[in-house]
């Protein structure tokens, strides 16, 4: 098996260190239908919609990592979030982490840079256009292309209609300049691009933002694709955070240990129970989006 399955398996890629070990999500079973069919676009915005859910736990945990790793000399203000190939959890990551830094009280923008395979419109329920494309081809402005408080403190670009060139914008002065016109307005942009093994775009985007984070599947990702994604970013000189173990089962035998004790302080019980079925309940008529 040369996949990477554990913790331990991706500290041994490059060095780099594993910042978030996130369970495998589980079905929502209680939700409200508004709910139900959030989490059937692909995307489940489990921070969102289940704050005391394990993998919620998880995610928080992510952020707080990376807020260590922020020092005065080395500001993190702009995160890109990438993997070695698709269907590893990329966006699910980035977006749930953008929504964890806005619950902490940050102004966030999130950023679908993935202009060939965009999902986070469908995730937030927004249109795709105007959105990145349009104001790197000078067709729009930002007051026109990013939404607004999509979820409390949390605005949201969106990668704009499909453009003929996405490395060439991605890689152009524009970009550039408008992620430094962009960073003066918020306090963290978080970024969701392509594959990076897949296309260019996310190393050559990654070269206009502070560093990446790579997004790993558990027992899917295969230890030299995910090695060969480091590479390619550092050779860039691209900062390369860490790495997120994604989809990790809690009968992998390593981290079986670990996240016991996210799933211990799960309500459960038939007081817990039903304790949780209310607080779901009443998360379900919050007006999240929109």
């Amino acid at each position: 098996d040369r996949t990477v399955r554990t913790s331990s398996d991706g500290e041994s890629l490059r060095g780099i260190p594993v910042l978030g070990i996130i369970p495998r999500l589980r079905r929502l079973e209680d939700a409200a239908e508004g709910a139900s069919a959030m989490a059937g676009r692909g995307l489940p915005l489990i921070v969102a919609m289940d704050p005391l859910d394990p993998a919620a736990e998880a995610y928080r945990n992510l952020r707080m990592n990376l807020t260590f790793m922020s020092t005065e000399d080395q500001p993190i203000r702009s995160i890109l979030f990438s993997s070695p190939g698709p269907s590893e959890g990329k966006s699910t990551t980035a977006i749930n982490f953008a929504v964890m830094l806005a619950q902490q009280g940050q102004r966030v923008l999130v950023i679908d840079a993935d202009l060939r395979r965009p999902s986070l419109h469908r995730a937030l329920d927004v249109l795709r256009e105007p959105g990145l494309a349009n104001l790197l081809i000078g067709d729009a402005d930002p007051r026109e292309a990013v939404r607004p408080n999509v979820l409390p403190n949390l605005d949201f670009l969106p990668s704009g209609p499909f453009p003929p060139n996405p490395s060439e914008l991605l890689n152009s002065k524009a970009m550039g300049r408008l992620l430094e016109d962009l960073e003066g307005r918020y306090d963290q942009i978080v970024i969701d691009s392509p594959p990076v093994l897949a296309v260019t775009d996310a190393a050559v985007l990654a070269v206009h933002t502070d560093g990446a984070v790579l997004v790993l599947r558990s027992g899917e990702t295969e230890q030299r694709t995910a090695e060969r994604s480091v590479e390619q970013l550092r050779r860039l000189g691209v900062r390369v955070f860490g790495a997120v173990l994604n989809e990790v089962s809690a009968a992998t035998p390593d981290e079986s240990y670990y996240l016991q004790y996210y799933y211990s302080y799960h309500p459960s019980g038939s007081g817990g129970g039903a304790r949780w079925k209310r607080l779901r309940e009443g998360l379900s008529r919050v007006r999240f989006f929109g």
